[in-house]
């Protein structure tokens, strides 16, 4: 259980193979160390000696190995590679690994070697699928699976407490049938749980990652959305011209012609400079010499030199 809780950080670590190949060397590390600390850390009488065995193979360090393995599968499995490559190479790693396993190795631990045929053997069946392992009932087992991990204790030691497992021989054909008995009380239990609690947690854990990526998502736009210019001077009708001009580029942004708001934003500014401070010259000049803006109210108009009225002339 301990590993679901560092897998979110695993998996935003792991980007490349690379990055995979580190924290899997890492964990066979993490691996040797705890087979040689556990019996020094714990002590136990001679005749209890196997429970230090156990637990140094089946802490999460023990583990944590065969949980790589699978997040390789997957991590090559959604970076579609060729599947020719696909099948030679994993066609010829499970066969070096079933030898290993038909004929185990004192150096390499039992239970690596199962994990990584295993491993190698849903890669190959994810890409070429068979209706004899893939088919309805293999699909709702895959999807009880987390729920029948959790369930498979309470349901054997109920069975031990209730003298259900006595009655099986102690053989190999009443271990199949004591491991064939429990899956369908554990399969029935976790249907339910799988139905009522784990995909309604599965949906809630969706929309809780949408509405952090929303509020990640509002924040960036927040920060990186150009402000509106304001006028140096403070005058208002510069800076409404100004404002104008902005929403303008904004308008053209959107349609994909940054180019031509930026053009845009350039001469609306410099217009908007012209209607405030005027031509050059204009305060000193006369009227019919130079002509500037002329303001009535909020409403200004431009009339460059020499297109006057009338009136202005006379």
């Amino acid at each position: 259980m301990s590993f679901y809780f560092i897998l979110p950080f695993l998996l935003s670590y792991i980007k490349s193979i690379k990055s995979f190949l580190f924290l899997f060397i890492m964990s066979l590390v993490l691996y040797g160390l705890n087979l040689l600390l556990v019996p020094h850390l714990f002590f136990y009488p001679e005749n209890q000696q196997y429970l230090l065995q156990n637990f140094s193979v089946w802490n999460i360090l023990g583990q944590l190995p065969i949980f790589f393995m699978g997040i390789l599968s997957y991590f090559i499995y959604t970076k579609n590679y060729p599947p020719r490559q696909i099948a030679i190479i994993s066609g010829m790693l499970f066969v070096v690994l079933l030898t290993l396993f038909l004929y185990p190795v004192s150096i390499i631990p039992h239970h690596l070697i199962a994990g990584g045929m295993f491993s190698v053997f849903v890669l190959l069946l994810a890409h070429w699928p068979t209706r004899l392992l893939v088919n309805r009932i293999t699909t709702l087992v895959g999807k009880l699976s987390f729920s029948m991990y959790l369930v498979q204790f309470a349901i054997l030691q109920l069975f031990r407490q209730l003298g259900i497992s006595g009655l099986f021989p102690q053989s190999n054909l009443g271990s199949i049938l004591h491991f064939l008995c429990p899956v369908p009380v554990v399969a029935f239990v976790s249907f339910y749980l799988y139905r009522y609690i784990e995909k309604p947690g599965i949906a809630q854990g969706r929309r809780l990652i949408e509405m952090f990526e929303n509020d990640v998502t509002r924040n960036t736009r927040m920060v990186t959305a150009p402000q509106a210019p304001q006028s140096s001077c403070g005058d208002p009708i510069q800076t409404a011209v100004l404002n104008r001009t902005h929403d303008a580029e904004l308008q053209r942004s959107r349609h994909g012609k940054c180019g031509r708001g930026l053009q845009s934003r350039g001469q609306g500014i410099s217009v908007a400079r012209r209607l405030t401070d005027g031509p050059p010259g204009s305060r000193e000049g006369s009227d019919d010499q130079q002509s500037g803006p002329r303001r009535s109210g909020r409403l200004t108009t431009f009339q460059p030199a020499g297109q006057g009225s009338d009136r202005e002339r006379q």
